[in-house]
This record gives structure tokens, C-alpha cells and sequence, in this order.
């Protein structure tokens, strides 16, 4: 696209204008595209796995750093925990004990989190999907190269993710021992229905 430099031609300028909001929708497009695979990629990882902490390994330096991302760009919105916590299905009665009984927590989106994670079926791809929603992509950027490091180490056997488990569900192309794989947290509230 030339660049007019002639501002006395208004015309020109809007046509100008239009052109560059005609490419910025589709490089945003294109970019939610890719954040809409992105969720396809992580479907089967349940979200206990940002509590993942092995700092010997790539998997746990990676999953560290989407938890830490996660939690530091929700925090720093105002309520922006609330409303992660709204679009993960979290009843608006957990929201509320959260809000009066955490106060002094120093990071609601991380027990945000931990409320939703005691689900058996919460995925990352929901937690992807709350974002998308909400139109949080500034988060969804932030935490893509963590998460895409994550799903790597998981498919690329040869990497040692720091996990070592003894069953035959855990096989490159079958990561469905992930959504039964538990962390000792503690919890802020019993499951949420």
C-alpha cells in the first residue's frame, strides 16, 4: 500500500483509512484463527498442569510461565479475576465467597483458578475459550509460546517433560492420563457443580 503524503485530498486519506482497517481486521482474524488452534492444541491438558513445578525440565519451566503470565496479566485488571471466573461457568456464589473471604489473597486469578481446576473436566482449551470471549487477546499472545512449549514437550517423548509415569495410557499421541493427573493444592472451596 503507497503512502499519500497529499492531506489536502480528504478522499484519498479515507480510502487510506479504509485499506489499513481492511488489513488490521484481517491480520486480527488471522490471529484469532491461530488462538482458536491454539485451544485445539490443549483440549486434553486439564489445567492442574499449570501447577506443574519441575524447574529441572522444560515442561515445568514452561508450564510455570503460562500460570505466571496467566495469573500477572488477570490480576492486573481490575476484576478481571471475576470475570475469568464468570466465563469458566464458576457459580456466582463461589465468585462472591472468593470476593469476601479472599480479599487480602494477593492473586484472586490464581484461586480462580484453583476453583475451577478441582473440576475433573477443566480443560486448558476452556481456559483458552474464556479468554477468546472475554477478548483478552493481549493474554492469549502473552501465554502462547509457553503453552505451545508445553504441548511440544508432550508430543516430542524424546524431551524429558520431568514426568515419568509407569502406565500405558501415557504414550505420544494419547495424553488422556493428564486429565486425571492430580496435584496435592489446596483447595479454597469444595467442587463446584
Amino acid at each position: 500500500m503507497e503512502v499519500l503524503k497529499d492531506y489536502d485530498n480528504a478522499d484519498t486519506i479515507s480510502i487510506d483509512t479504509l485499506a489499513l482497517e481492511e488489513l488490521l481486521e484481517d491480520e486480527r482474524a488471522k490471529e484469532i484463527a491461530e488462538l482458536n488452534s491454539l485451544s485445539k492444541k490443549v483440549c486434553h491438558l486439564h489445567t492442574s498442569l499449570l501447577y506443574y513445578r519441575n524447574t529441572k525440565s522444560r515442561m515445568g519451566a514452561a508450564c510455570y510461565e503460562t500460570w505466571r503470565t496467566l495469573v500477572k496479566k488477570v490480576g492486573g485488571t481490575p476484576d478481571g479475576w471475576r470475570d475469568l471466573g464468570y466465563f469458566l461457568g464458576i457459580p456466582q456464589d463461589d465468585l462472591n465467597y472468593i470476593s469476601n473471604s479472599m480479599k487480602y489473597e494477593p492473586d484472586l486469578a490464581d484461586v480462580v483458578l484453583k476453583v475451577f481446576m478441582q473440576d475433573e473436566d477443566s480443560t486448558l482449551d476452556k481456559v483458552l475459550d474464556a479468554f477468546l470471549k472475554m477478548k483478552r487477546y493481549d493474554i492469549l499472545k502473552a501465554i502462547e509460546h509457553s503453552l505451545l512449549d508445553v504441548t511440544q514437550c508432550l508430543n516430542n517423548r524424546q524431551q524429558d517433560s520431568g514426568y515419568h509415569s509407569n502406565s500405558n495410557l501415557c504414550c505420544p499421541n494419547n495424553h488422556n492420563w493428564l486429565l486425571e493427573w492430580n496435584f496435592n493444592t489446596q483447595h479454597v472451596r469444595p467442587k463446584h457443580q
